[in-house]
């Protein structure tokens, strides 16, 4: 995961499917990795972006959602308005349950 977690920042079009795919597994220590080495860095450098695919993947999938409850604010995600549309939907993903 840290190794493909070196690309965020020039390639997040190539490493946004594999969050995507992996983020929504059913293997709690592998949404964890995602959530930690890509998905919280790939909000820190490309928040405008990808944000909003984000959330719709959240609301679409519980195991999804899951994953992004476990990410922290770093860079772009701690500023102003992107700090609180990422503390609204944590808050509202921490209400869900996993579903397999």
């Amino acid at each position: 995961m840290i190794a493909i977690g070196h690309f965020i920042q020039e390639e997040p079009d190539a490493i946004w499917p594999f969050i995507l795919r992996w983020g929504s597994s059913t293997d709690e220590d592998l949404r964890s990795a995602i959530a930690t080495c890509l998905l919280e860095h790939l909000l820190q450098y490309h928040f405008k972006r990808f944000f909003p695919l984000m959330e719709e993947a959240v609301r679409g999938n519980a195991l999804f959602a899951d994953t992004f409850s476990k990410c922290w604010k770093f860079g772009q995600t701690e500023e102003g308005d992107n700090a609180k549309r990422f503390d609204s939907l944590q808050a509202e993903c921490r209400k869900r349950t996993p579903q397999p």
